[in-house]
């Protein structure tokens, strides 16, 4: 009688634990979210972008939180667990969109995470030669050249949400001739939108530094032939993770 007491006692308690059971392989099972682009990727300092985030997993638990570096976003809502919009907090710089869904975890901060905040207007100074960018001039066809760092107005360069790289002068950092092969030269031109005057800096290479990558030919920001010589003039060449092209 008493093994039967004991064995009825035994099968209601595991009853009464059941649905924490069933939670807890839930949770466990939920994998962590990938986040694979974010649309637009860039954005007013503001803040108040609408966005698109596109991914894996991003709501198995729930409405996610969402990140735009370190500061969260609001009005976020999930069409399924592959697809959720945010509206972007102010902020500034090039950010991760990370995705936290409850106990599963957040993604990680990864390239096509990446979400660009029009910049203040801020000099473009090389990790390898510590010179700063400068258009001369300021007229058309002026050469990009690396000057040591004084804080003028000609050192002066602004990230557009669009992808141009602004000059003090009102016009944009450019390779010229349209080139899209390594040693092409960089010069400021009318901005006239077309893809030779887009860029896009991506971060991941060390605290404060970015390359800058040329959308018009997959090439990268470069200080030419490693010079720490003033008045050196930049060129774009293929990306190689050394510190001449990053800024």
């Amino acid at each position: 009688m008493k093994k039967l007491i004991l064995g009825a006692a035994l099968a209601v308690a595991a009853a009464a634990a059941a649905p924490n059971i069933i939670w807890g392989d839930a949770a466990s099972a939920a994998a962590v979210p990938v986040v694979t682009s974010v649309t637009p990727g860039t954005g007013t300092a503001a803040g108040a972008t609408t966005v698109t985030i596109t991914g894996t997993d991003l709501n198995d638990l729930g409405v996610p939180v969402v990140h735009f570096g370190a500061n969260a976003a609001t009005g976020v809502a999930c069409a399924d667990s592959d697809s959720c919009t945010a509206v972007s907090p102010a902020g500034h710089g090039l950010v991760a969109v990370r995705v936290t869904d409850g106990v599963a975890g957040t993604s990680a901060a990864t390239g096509s995470s990446e979400f660009l905040y029009s910049l203040a207007t801020v000099p473009i100074k090389n990790a390898f030669s510590h010179l700063c960018l400068s258009e001369g001039a300021g007229v058309n066809g002026s050469h990009v050249t690396q000057q040591v760092c004084d804080g003028l107005a000609d050192q002066s360069w602004t990230f557009e949400t669009n992808g141009t790289i602004h000059s003090a002068s009102g016009r944009c950092m450019d390779v010229t001739a349209y080139g899209t092969r390594n040693g092409s030269k960089i010069q400021t031109y009318n901005c006239l939108g077309n893809s030779n005057q887009a860029w896009r800096p991506r971060s991941g290479f060390g605290a404060l530094t970015y390359e800058i990558r040329g959308l018009g030919s997959g090439r990268a920001l470069d200080d030419t032939g490693y010079s720490t010589v003033a008045g050196t003039q930049a060129q774009i060449w293929s990306f190689n993770d050394t510190d001449n092209q990053l800024w």
